[in-house]
């Protein structure tokens, strides 16, 4: 992941603090690692396993949707 504008976001998400940044960029690499499939593919709120996740946070669903018309979903955790 060295992609200039895919590093960029953590940046501007954290205010431009280096190391709010990074250490953002290390939990979303985490996130993929153990959550891959789960979290990033095949999303499915009614699976059992998705429990873990939806209580690490709080989840706000957008009024929009992505270009397959899915319904876009954040989850922020402190």
């Amino acid at each position: 992941i060295s992609d200039p504008s895919f590093l960029l976001r953590f940046l501007r998400v954290k205010k431009c603090s280096l190391p709010i940044a990074q250490e953002t960029l290390e939990r979303y690499l985490l996130l993929r690692h153990v959550y891959g499939d789960l979290m990033f593919r095949n999303l499915d709120i009614k699976d059992p396993a998705m429990d873990e996740l939806l209580t690490l946070g709080y989840i706000i669903f957008c009024f929009h949707f992505d270009e397959r018309k899915r319904k876009i979903m954040m989850i922020i955790s402190s």
